[in-house]
């Protein structure tokens, strides 16, 4: 089973920020450790408290780029041999996917999930059967 930890980035909107706290939600509900990289990380408190499987990274800066996901792929590999950071705005239907994650079994290195395509199973989709 893999050790994974994903990573959400939530800054502006309060819209990103009620997406943000169902995606916890469902995440910790998998006893999967989820980071929020925000700058408002006692909006979430609020919701959650004390979680073992919550980390609030309180993050500011008044342009936000794409190094700000590196930084949070940093700060989860510290922790997990995986790292899957996803967009505050995704719209996530079927969260089935993070058991697939939990078992899929990775090449060696870095793997974006729209190459899944190009590892040994040519999956388009993670899927359990894979396992």
């Amino acid at each position: 089973m893999n050790n994974i930890g994903i990573g959400i980035i939530c800054f502006f909107d309060k819209k990103y920020f009620i997406e943000t706290n169902k995606k916890i939600e469902k995440i910790i509900s998998k006893n999967v450790h989820c980071y929020i990289l925000t700058d408002k990380s006692s909006w979430f408190l609020g919701f959650h408290g004390y979680n073992e499987y919550l980390h609030l990274i309180d993050y500011h800066r008044d342009i936000k780029s794409y190094h700000d996901k590196i930084i949070l792929h940093k700060l989860i590999l510290n922790n997990h041999n995986c790292s899957i950071v996803i967009d505050a705005d995704m719209n996530i239907n079927d969260y089935s996917f993070i058991d697939d994650l939990l078992s899929y079994e990775f090449n060696i290195g870095i793997t974006y999930i729209d190459t899944l395509e190009n590892q040994d199973r040519k999956s388009t989709r993670l899927n359990s059967s894979h396992a």
